[in-house]
């Protein structure tokens, strides 16, 4: 807003989303275009160095996660249908999660969603380690 002599004026700092009153699709500039697709590069470079590295995501998971003993049932035959330890599976669905929404917002195919998606398995990623700290501490009995 600007005040001039005693009243004010409304400055709009955004072009409309419709220029033209007969106009009904969004045209979208170049930069934001690029700005996504750079924005998505990152997660489909870091999901792929990780699924061809997948033993050193699987040690990180089983550094920063146990399996509570609440979900040995589930995870034993998990563990002997693909003859791998629980985290390897973990690390592949983590790496393929990341990879696969890098490449749908990169496409802008359901671009909202994926974010959304990278959102809470980012805040999940952050939240680990300190959870499970936490549960940890809460866990051990005190005399």
């Amino acid at each position: 807003m600007i005040a001039e002599s005693g009243r004010t004026i409304i400055v709009p700092l955004l072009r409309p989303l419709f220029p033209h009153p007969h106009c009904s699709e969004i045209h979208q500039p170049a930069f934001v275009t690029f700005g996504r697709v750079l924005f998505a590069v990152l997660f489909i470079y870091t999901g792929a160095t990780k699924l061809f590295g997948i033993q050193q995501t699987a040690d990180l998971i089983a550094t920063k996660f146990s399996t509570p003993e609440a979900f040995a049932p589930y995870t034993a035959p998990l563990e002997s249908a693909t003859g791998m330890p629980t985290p390897q599976p973990l690390a592949v669905v983590a790496d393929a999660l990341e990879l696969i929404t890098g490449l749908m917002i990169a496409l802008n195919f359901g671009a909202r969603f994926f974010v959304f998606v990278l959102v809470f398995y980012l805040g999940s990623r952050l939240a680990i380690p300190t959870t499970s700290g936490i549960s940890r501490h809460l866990a051990t009995p005190r005399s």
